[in-house]
């Protein structure tokens, strides 16, 4: 007889030490196979000689199977079919009782060993059979045969995982004898009805986890009728109906249910206490991933058997219930993904073997519980994604069984340090995660801890440096320190010896790199970008490594990588970034030996070379390409056969010669702007169809572009051909398909009239037109079709008529120049209705991705538009969802400024001079309170200067010569900060800082007048270099500096020295 008291062993041993779900799972499954196996005979199996008829029949089973991976090679090469693999015979009777043939569980689906074909009849012949497991098969193509349920002393049966398909056969319900049944995972087998069920009266334990039980009214009548069901698994089968009176097996049943797992259902209207009314001697209780709403209920607490509770991933609220410390027997504890609040009880410390506790995913506010330090048993603790801040216990806790910590995700400040003294017993921890928080100074010894596999305190504000000299982590699989404030040099990794992944980016840390990380030989990442190392980076540095996949060295100013092209290195990278290190001036030799590069990134690296043929003959890998803001010259070769090329960057080099030929199919990105190619774009344009960003602007470009290029052209979201000399005109073709939400076409010489055919882009956020010889009117259609507009650019063209009342129904429009053209009428009153211009500055996520593409291949993508103020031009991309800008200047307007225009209350920019308007300055112009320019000059207006103009402190440049206006000049607030010029030509103007006086005031000392004119004609010609405080938004102090840094943008000497001074900051949020 099997021993019963070694199975009660094993259980209760789950039900204490292990904490996985798992884990949990397979023991309690293993423990219900050995009682079944031990229950078939009283004897031992392997019997001398198995009965000849049974043997044949087993023949016949392995013939009709295909057996790929011969896991069936010892039938038939032995004569004792009892010695065969997977066959157990009665010692007895030399029957076939046990027919045990599950493939492996891997993990990897490409290792995996499976049987399929079909499923003999002949096993109809093993009469005695009691065990048959063929689970983890794959029987795709075949549904459950019906004769299964003839086998009528089969007391266990296992099919899970094994791809059968269509309906469950009746006849299973013959199967009286059956204490276990498992059909999970054969999601494709039509369960429309379980009428069989209670035809399984011995039936201890049931799985049909993965089964669509949607369509089954009556499952849990047909379950309720299983009196002897101990363990109940019916995860992922759809079901979401109310279940309202009806009952599982009760306690009125011969065995009590001791498991139960409805875990990733849809049963959000239920109430937890239905659940325990049927039984209060759970020990297994997984109602997980239900979207379960309310508190967690107290009639938990009744079940004093329970070992293992999962309410994760549901919609539980209020705080966690004290009387959860009082369940002492459990082992397993997940409320993760809820919405649970208040602070961690106290009680919880009182779950003296309770191993795994997980509270991450909730709302959870306060510190960590002196109590918890208690908990000898827990092996797992993860506190992630809260919001706990704070709140370490004084004293060192007792967690000497932990192996795994998560705090991840939290708002905890403090020294971790002090963190690392409530660990301090916990010398078996392996996970440590205290990423996405706040906490400050220098990385504590980790040594002490020498089973850690891995470390991450990524995204905190660390500002120390490593304590410890050298790092003794034999064991350590990844160090994670990123995006921190880190400084000084690092230990000595070679005693690190498995290490994986050494992530160091974003930080501050100095010196030279340590060549001890050449010991590393199991190093797949290496990631130092964005830091200040200097020095030289040589072969020395990897003389050991073997495995390196990923190498970002980039960001570091200073840092020079000199390898000797001699050099034949053990490891063949795929991401290579060098962006901002020194390389240059020859192409680097070295890298000829990499010929599985599938990213490489040398951009800004000060490169004077041309790329040398070995490149392109060890490329053929390669997927992204960026070779951008260097000085690489010569000719590109024909790329038309690099079929795994998606995104190329060649902009701001030297080359010149044709546009080379990408792939016509794969290719998401091409940058090839700020070059010297030249000739016409007809053969490049055809194999642009399917791509998402294409940008050749600044070059040399010639020639008309056909209707066949355009119709390719427009498949894009991104095209941008400005600053060439393309020509021609735009077609307008019936069958045009536009999925571009961005157009830059300024600075060329394309003419006609705006084609309609531009209606059918309607996703296009940016239109840039401008400076080209388009004519005719401003069309009503782009009001009406291109509603999703925030960029409208058509200055410096040929346009006439009036301005069209359909402009006004572009709501998201930020940026509107129709300047330099010859535009006549009103200004329309409606500009009330720009929606996006009437808002304040809102410095949110949402609006920094309004102008950035995403393309599949690529990083993010960012858009820019050009502005030009006073002759002078400037360029916003990263800052262009705040640029809200009005320009109508020099065309033929007349009339009146609406004073509805005084609503646009985010405006910074307004530009109507050179027209003919008349009338006065509208009184309420003061309202504009983040103007920054303002030129009304040109015009004949007339009236007074409105004194609220005083008020508008983020003035930068205002400009109201040559008008009518008349009267004193508001000499007060921030107007004072302007000098004379920004008044000429009014000759009814008087007071400061004119030397002109009112009636009534005293002249001013003709010295003074006239030291203040000429140093208010100085300010003036400095005062048209604005919009300078998008400088300060793209560091992240808008409004507080706004009108400190407000007048730098347009000048770009001052742009330059902004920009060297804060490149480190730049380069973080790059």
């Amino acid at each position: 007889m099997f021993p019963w008291t070694f199975i009660s062993s094993i259980e209760m041993i789950g039900r204490k030490l292990f904490f996985a779900p798992s884990y949990v799972f397979v023991l309690l499954a293993f423990c219900t196979q050995m009682r079944i196996m031990a229950s078939t005979s009283s004897t031992n199996y392997n019997g001398d000689h198995c009965l000849e008829k049974e043997r044949l029949a087993l023949l016949k089973f392995k013939d009709e199977l295909i057996d790929d991976y011969g896991r069936l090679s010892t039938w038939g090469s032995m004569k004792d079919c009892c010695e065969w693999n997977g066959v157990r015979c009665d010692n007895r009777t030399n029957h076939v009782v046990v027919l045990d043939l599950p493939a492996p569980k891997v993990d990897n689906f490409f290792l995996s060993t499976p049987l399929r074909g079909k499923i003999s009849s002949s096993l109809l012949r093993l009469s005695e059979l009691k065990y048959l497991d063929l689970s983890n098969n794959d029987f795709n193509t075949i549904q459950i045969p019906e004769y299964i349920g003839s086998l009528e002393k089969l007391q266990h049966l296992n099919l899970s995982h094994s791809n059968f398909v269509g309906p469950l056969p009746y006849r299973l319900g013959n199967l009286s004898m059956l204490r276990v049944l498992d059909l999970s995972g054969n999601e494709d087998i039509d369960a429309t009805e379980l009428d069989w069920l209670p035809g399984l009266r011995s039936l201890q334990h049931l799985d049909l986890s993965g089964l669509n039980l949607f369509q089954v009214a009556t499952w849990m009548e047909s379950i309720s009728t299983l009196k002897e069901l101990e363990k109940l698994f019916l995860r992922s089968c759809g079901i979401q109906e109310t279940l309202g009176n009806l009952s599982l097996p009760s306690i009125n049943g011969y065995r009590p249910l001791s498991v139960l797992d409805l875990s990733s259902n849809s049963l959000g209207n239920i109430s937890v206490s239905w659940f325990l009314n049927f039984s209060r001697s759970l020990s297994y209780f997984d109602i997980s991933s239900n979207n379960i709403e309310g508190n967690i209920p107290c009639a938990l607490s009744g079940l004093k058997a329970l070992s293992y509770l999962d309410l994760s991933f549901n919609s539980f609220g209020g705080t966690i219930p004290d009387y959860l410390g009082d369940m002492m027997s459990l082992v397993y504890l997940d409320l993760s993904v809820n919405k649970l609040e208040g602070k961690i009880p106290d009680s919880l410390g009182n779950m003296m073997f309770l191993v795994h506790l997980d509270l991450s995913g909730n709302k959870l506010e306060g510190g960590i519980p002196s109590s918890l330090g208690k908990m000898v048993s827990l092996s797992r603790l993860n506190l992630a994604g809260n919001n706990l801040q704070g709140g370490i216990p004084p004293s060192s806790g007792n967690l000497s069984s932990l192996t795994s910590f998560d705090l991840s995700e939290n708002k905890w400040e403090g020294q971790v340090a002090d963190l690392i003294m409530f660990l301090w017993n916990s010398n078996m921890l392996e996970y440590l995660d205290l990423s996405s928080n706040s906490f400050y100074g220098s990385i504590p010894p980790l040594s002490r801890y020498s089973f850690l596999r891995i470390v991450s305190l990524e995204r905190n504000g660390l500002n120390g440096s490593f304590i410890e000299k050298k790092l003794i982590l034999p064991h350590l699989l990844i160090l994670d320190v990123s995006g921190n404030r880190l400084i000084g040099s690092l230990p000595d990794l070679s005693s690190c010896s498995s290490l994986e992944v050494l992530n160091l980016a974003d930080n501050m840390f100095n010196g030279t790199l340590t060549e001890s990380i050449g010991y590393l030989s199991n190093l797949d990442m290496l990631d130092i970008h964005i830091n200040q190392f200097e020095g030289t980076i040589s072969e020395a540095h990897f003389f050991n490594i073997s495995q390196l996949g990923v190498l970002d060295l980039s960001y570091n100013l200073n840092l020079s990588v000199n390898i000797s092209p001699q050099w034949n290195p053990l490891f063949q990278l795929g991401t290579l970034k060098l962006q901002y290190c020194k390389l240059g001036p020859s192409f680097p030799r070295w890298i000829e030996k990499q010929r599985r590069v599938a990213v490489l990134d040398m951009s800004n690296s000060e490169i004077y070379d041309n790329i040398p043929g070995w490149f392109w003959d060890n490329s053929h890998s390669l997927q992204y390409l960026n070779l951008s803001f260097n000085h690489v010259h010569g000719i590109l070769p024909n790329l038309s056969s690099y079929y795994n090329l998606s995104n190329v960057d060649f902009s701001s080099n030297e080359f010149d010669g044709s546009l080379p030929l990408f792939p016509s199919s794969h290719m998401e990105v091409v940058d090839l702007s700020k070059n010297k190619f030249s000739g016409e774009a007809a053969k490049f344009c055809n194999a642009t169809y399917g791509w998402t960003v294409l940008d050749l602007s600044e070059n040399q470009l010639t020639g008309e572009l056909s209707v066949d290029c355009f119709k390719n052209l427009m498949t894009l979201e991104y095209l941008n051909l400005a600053n060439n000399n393309f020509s021609g005109e735009i077609p307008n073709p019936d069958d045009w398909f536009c999925s571009l939400a961005s157009l830059h076409l300024r600075n060329n010489n394309f003419r006609g009239e705006l084609p309609r055919s531009l209606t059918e882009c309607n996703r296009l956020q940016i239109i840039d037109l401008g400076e080209n010889h388009f004519t005719g009117k401003i069309p009503t259609w782009i009001g009406e079709s291109l509603t999703e507009l925030g960029v409208l650019s058509l200055r410096s063209n040929e346009l006439s008529g009036s301005l069209p009342a359909t402009l006004c129904h572009l709501a998201n429009i930020q940026i509107l120049d129709l300047s330099t053209n010859k535009i006549s009428g009103i200004i329309p009153r409606c500009l009330s209705n720009f929606t996006t211009m009437s808002s304040k500055p809102n410095i949110s996520e949402e609006n920094g991705l309004r102008f950035r593409l995403f393309p599949k291949a690529a990083a993010s993508f960012d858009d820019s538009a050009y502005l030009t103020w006073k002759g002078r031009e400037a360029i916003y991309t990263k800052t262009l969802a705040l640029v809200k800008v009005i320009d109508l200047s020099s065309n033929m307007l007349v009339g009146k400024i609406p004073s509805e225009i005084t609503s646009l209350e985010g405006i910074i920019g307004l530009n109507l001079s050179r027209n003919n308007l008349v009338g006065s300055i509208p009184n309420y112009i003061g309202q504009l309170e983040f103007l920054n320019f303002l030129d009304l000059s040109e015009n004949n207006l007339s009236g007074g200067i409105p004194i609220t103009m005083s008020n508008m402190s983020y003035l930068g440049l205002l400009d109201l010569s040559f008008n009518n206006l008349s009267g004193k000049i508001p000499w007060d607030g921030h107007l004072q900060t302007f000098g004379a010029s920004t008044y000429t030509g009014n000759p009814g103007l008087c007071g400061p800082p004119l030397i002109k006086p009112c009636p009534g005031d005293e002249t001013p000392k003709n010295n003074e007048a006239q030291s203040t004119g000429e140093i208010y004609d100085l300010e003036k010609e400095d005062g048209i270099i604005s919009l300078g405080f998008f400088v300060s938004l793209a560091l992240g102090f808008i409004i507080a500096f706004w009108g400190v840094i407000g007048t730098l943008m347009l000048n770009s000497s001052c742009w330059t020295k902004v920009f060297d001074m804060w490149k480190s900051v730049i380069f973080r949020q790059g």
